[in-house]
């Protein structure tokens, strides 16, 4: 009888580990991975740039109000980059200045011609800021 016992337990031993075996497989095969995964982390110094030789252009027939402004980047920004300004803390944000012309390739720009935003005044004006995002 002892060799009729260890049989049983021999087959039902097998049997569970098939079981496990096949049902661990089942749930193996569901998965896929990407060939290449990949992860990782880095940093970059943000820099600003320096405005200078700002120019105010007045209306011709009223000089109190403010048509457009230009003035010069320490740097060329990219083709896609936003410029933007504001004459006073609060104020409106003029609309896209699109024309940037390099004066020393890669070294300055100039923006002219930037539309300053409606009811821009000389009065109004108390503090440019200046925005470009590459």
């Amino acid at each position: 009888m002892h060799k009729k016992n260890r049989i049983k337990r021999f087959i039902g031993i097998t049997a569970v580990a098939g079981v496990m075996a096949f049902a661990g497989t089942a749930y193996t095969n569901a998965n896929t991975f990407a060939t290449t995964p990949k992860a990782g982390a880095g940093s970059e110094a943000i820099t600003g740039y320096a405005v200078s030789d700002v120019h105010y252009d007045l209306n011709a027939t009223d000089p109190q109000n403010i048509d457009s402004i230009d003035f010069t980047l320490d740097g060329k920004p990219a083709s896609t980059a936003t410029i933007q300004y504001r004459l006073a803390d609060g104020s409106a944000w003029s609309a896209d200045c699109a024309h940037v012309n390099a004066v020393d390739p890669g070294t300055t720009a100039t923006v002219t011609s930037c539309t300053a935003p409606a009811g821009s005044t000389v009065a109004g004006t108390t503090n440019l800021t200046v925005v470009v995002a590459d």
